[in-house]
């Protein structure tokens, strides 16, 4: 068991966890009709990345630091901030991740 542990952290582990992340993260924009240079171009805090990121946390072992980088959020902290505030605020009352919530876990 501990060497099974070990060997998930190794840098191949690590390396298809973050592959599986970008899959989902791929099935989560194309749910959403979003592409790389809406991730880019969009605002930080905008409310469909915070669902992306709500979503890939309930299906992903995604941390804030990967998820801030690739969904273009600014500071791991901030993936937090907007996160929580979803959370709080009835996500299933959000268009966003309403449409996510369909999707089968990574």
């Amino acid at each position: 068991m501990a060497a099974e542990a070990r060997a998930w952290e190794s840098s191949g582990a690590r390396e298809i966890r973050e592959a599986r992340w970008a899959e989902a993260l791929g099935h989560c924009l194309q749910r959403l009709g979003k592409t790389e240079a809406d991730v880019r171009k969009g605002r930080k805090g905008a409310e469909w990345k915070a669902a992306v990121a709500l979503r890939l946390k309930e299906i992903t072992q995604a941390g804030n630091r990967w998820l801030a980088e690739r969904l273009h959020m600014g500071r791991p902290e901030a993936v937090s901030v907007h996160v929580g505030r979803l959370r709080a605020g009835r996500p299933g009352k959000n268009r966003f991740y309403k449409r996510l919530i369909t999707i089968v876990s990574a």
